[in-house]
């Protein structure tokens, strides 16, 4: 009875009527952050499954998953997350439920490393963008999609039987984004100065040149 407890979030709204949704992992140094979007029609049924409780880890039938639900005319949004330490992370169930083959390592000092292969039947509906968020350097990936800091897989029924997740992150490697703008407005201010530097040197030269005349 107790892995009754365990029906993971993946198996209940992929069940639901009408449903969109969207797996986000934000990985940084010290935690692993699990979130889980959904739209479905908005009917009493969606709405009951979706107050059903969810279980991130299945080491621990003690913690739920963050939950917030909005409801917007025909259409109900959902958010489910959860922030891991990253030596917790190896207990999600999310992947441990939907893969046969999965490797995570958190524990290095220098690396993540997650590598997911080999699906199960865990999902009604396959059709999901997976995203893996980090600041972070990424020494490799076979991410199908990569726009800025995120790196997007896109899991189908047709592509779910040959479908893998392979990501080496380097730890340590945050890019501080007030040093990004930093940097930034140094260039942009070298620019603008330059500019102003050459067009006076160019008026000078052109005063000079009418007093000759």
């Amino acid at each position: 009875m107790k892995n009754i407890k365990y029906i993971i979030l993946l198996f209940l709204f992929l069940t639901l009527v009408g449903c969109k949704q969207e797996y986000n992992l934000v990985v940084t140094d010290t935690s692993i952050t699990e979130e889980f979007k959904i739209t479905v029609d908005n009917n009493e049924d969606n709405l009951k499954r979706l107050n059903v409780k969810q279980y991130p880890l299945h080491a621990n039938n003690d913690i739920l998953y963050n939950k917030k639900i909005t409801k917007n005319g025909k259409i109900i949004s959902a958010i489910f997350n959860y922030i891991y330490k990253p030596y917790d992370f190896v207990n999600a169930n999310s992947f441990n439920q939907c893969f046969k083959n999965k490797k995570v390592i958190v524990d290095d000092e220098k690396y993540y490393e997650f590598n997911f292969s080999d699906m199960m039947d865990c999902m009604y509906n396959y059709n999901m963008n997976i995203n893996i968020i980090t600041k972070n350097k990424v020494v490799s990936h076979n991410a199908d999609k990569v726009k800025g800091n995120k790196y997007t897989w896109y899991l189908t029924d047709d592509n779910k039987d040959k479908f893998s997740i392979e990501i080496i992150i380097e730890k340590g490697t945050a890019k501080n984004i007030l040093e990004q703008y930093k940097i930034l407005t140094y260039v942009v201010v070298g620019i603008v100065s330059f500019g102003i530097i050459l067009g006076v040197f160019i008026v000078i030269k052109k005063i000079r040149k009418n007093n000759k005349v």
